[in-house]
């Protein structure tokens, strides 16, 4: 017990705590696939600015580097070109 203890103090030593504020958004659901008032979206920008933290309805919580959001968005515009295309036949 002695060893752990001296271990968990020399850890905590160099262990500083750091406060910072993040900017976060939210909206409510309440269109007809969201038929009920706790529905939500909030987004939640880290600290460093490199991503975000998504929250959708207590349901789910995930993280998503920049690099992830862009590969995504590239993604669904590609599919949705080619939805597109395929409507124009």
């Amino acid at each position: 017990m002695k060893i752990f203890l001296e271990f968990w103090l020399l850890i905590n030593k160099r262990m500083k705590a750091e406060f910072n504020t993040r900017k976060s958004a939210m909206v409510i659901l309440d269109d007809i696939y969201h038929n009920e008032s706790t529905d939500y979206v909030e987004v939640c920008k880290w600290h460093n600015g490199e991503g975000w933290d998504i929250s959708i309805s207590d349901k789910t919580t995930f993280s998503l580097h920049y690099t992830e959001f862009k590969a995504i968005k590239k993604l669904i515009k590609m599919l949705d070109n080619e939805e597109n295309f395929k409507l124009d036949v």
